[in-house]
């Protein structure tokens, strides 16, 4: 293996600090991004709806006191 082929195989591969640093940048976006994206408040009861399954409104469901899971997830 020469030296050019050695150095480009070295830099081809993520190390640990690029990893580190994508999944960093990961959860700022989804810390900007998520409030934004979610569907419904989080922290609306909505009594009706209580236990509903996945669906096309709530995309995982509610909880107990009718909550989007989605939302609060997110």
């Amino acid at each position: 293996m020469g030296i050019v082929s050695a150095a480009g195989l070295r830099l081809s591969r993520p190390g640990p600090v690029a990893v580190a640093g994508g999944l960093a940048a990961g959860f700022v976006l989804l810390a900007v991004v998520g409030p934004l994206a979610a569907p419904h408040d989080p922290l609306a009861v909505d009594l009706a709806h209580r236990f509903e399954a996945p669906g096309l409104t709530h995309l995982l469901g509610t909880d107990h006191l009718g909550r989007d899971i989605l939302s609060r997830l997110i």
